[in-house]
């Protein structure tokens, strides 16, 4: 089960309608990391932000509102120096969720969140389900763990060669978030690490209809 948790934090991959944000500072202690290993500084500082969207991602925004949608994001992470991606596409339709994770080796993992509660097969085959808040699939579009998204820089930015509009986000957690937009379409998202780092995902989000 950590795998599970663990894939769907690294991946930061479903979107879910986005919660109201902090209005004041505090600290708020956190048991475990991304990876689910405890931490020996575990408290996190929470910071007011304004909950703001810009009118690139205000379309996208308000699709994921919509419960309606099917998500495809595409990481590439450096494993024995070769590049190798996963692929997580996530299908919401009439409050379900349907998750498909697609890694190397023509590796893929199927679940299923319906009614709270996160269904998976194991490895011999065996059908399993566990309690599960779909609100926890917080985007994903996002950053995770986030509480209201606050606009703090637009402008031009250039990745791979490709010139792109973005519009950078900050949660009350102090994670940021990039989208950048190439003819007012989402291509891509960057999620920063404390460092000033930042990984690189593919995205498509796209309205479900007919479904």
């Amino acid at each position: 089960m950590k795998r599970i948790i663990c894939l769907f934090f690294s991946l930061l991959m479903c979107l879910c309608a986005f919660s109201s944000c902090e209005k004041n500072v505090k600290k708020e202690t956190r048991p475990e990391d991304a990876s689910g290993t405890v931490t020996e500084d575990c408290t996190v500082t929470l910071r007011a932000v304004e909950d703001k969207i810009g009118p690139l991602l205000e379309p996208y925004d308000r699709l994921a509102g919509t419960g309606e949608y099917t998500l495809k994001m595409t990481v590439n992470e450096v494993i024995g120096g070769e590049s190798v991606p996963t692929v997580t596409t996530s299908v919401r339709h009439n409050g379900t969720i349907r998750i498909k994770v697609e890694e190397s080796y023509s590796s893929e993992t199927e679940y299923f969140v319906e009614g709270g509660r996160l269904y998976f097969y194991t490895a011999d085959g065996e059908e399993k389900s566990t309690e599960f808040d779909p609100e926890g699939l917080n985007i994903y579009l996002y950053a995770y763990y986030s509480s209201g998204h606050e606009l703090v820089e637009s402008g031009e930015t250039t990745l791979y060669g490709r010139d792109y509009l973005y519009e950078r986000y900050v949660d009350n957690r102090g994670a940021e978030t990039s989208f950048l937009f190439y003819g007012g379409v989402l291509e891509r998202k960057l999620v920063y690490d404390r460092d000033g780092s930042f990984r690189v995902f593919t995205v498509e989000l796209t309205e479900n209809r007919g479904v």
